[in-house]
C-alpha cells in the first residue's frame, strides 16, 4: 500500500521534528471493548468523542488518524471481531468530522501465540496538522 506507507514516513518524519522541539501528550486514545463485543459501551463512545473533538477543534489540528488493532493470527473469527470493532470506532470518527475529512489508516496486526488471546482495545493515535510544517511547539 503506497499511501499507508507514504503515510507512515510523513508521520516518522513529524515524530522526529516533534521529538527534538517539545512534547505533545494526548495524541493517542485507547478504546477498549468488552471481551467478544464489536459494540462500544456509552463510556467508550463519550470518551473517543470528546477526546477526538478536543484535538479537531483544538490548536493543533488533525493531519491523519492511525487506527493500530491487533489480531490472533491465523484466527477468522479474531480477525473479523477487530475488523468489526476498528468499522465501529472510524464510523463514530466520520460522523465527528469536520467539513473537510480527515485521512484514516487502519493497522492490523497479526499475533502468533501459544495460547488463544484476546485484543479488546483499539488505539487511535492522531499525527496534528502541525507536524506538516514542522511547527508544533513555537
Amino acid at each position: 500500500m503506497k499511501t499507508s506507507f507514504a503515510a507512515l514516513i510523513f508521520f516518522l518524519s513529524g515524530l522526529a521534528s516533534l521529538s527534538q522541539a517539545c512534547s505533545l501528550p494526548g495524541l493517542r486514545h485507547e478504546v477498549t471493548f468488552a471481551s467478544g463485543n464489536a459494540d462500544m459501551e456509552t463510556a467508550q463512545v463519550r470518551a473517543l468523542a470528546e477526546w477526538y473533538a478536543s484535538l479537531r477543534d483544538g490548536p493543533l489540528g488533525i493531519e491523519l488518524l492511525w487506527l493500530f488493532a491487533r489480531s490472533e493470527e491465523g484466527n477468522i473469527r479474531s480477525m473479523a471481531l477487530t475488523q468489526a470493532r476498528a468499522s465501529a470506532v472510524a464510523e463514530l470518527v466520520r460522523t465527528l468530522g469536520s467539513i473537510a475529512p480527515v485521512p484514516m489508516h487502519l493497522d492490523v496486526k497479526g499475533i502468533v501465540s501459544p495460547r488463544p488471546q484476546t485484543y479488546d482495545e483499539i488505539v487511535v493515535s492522531v499525527i496534528p496538522k502541525c507536524a506538516k510544517t514542522g511547527k508544533c511547539c513555537g
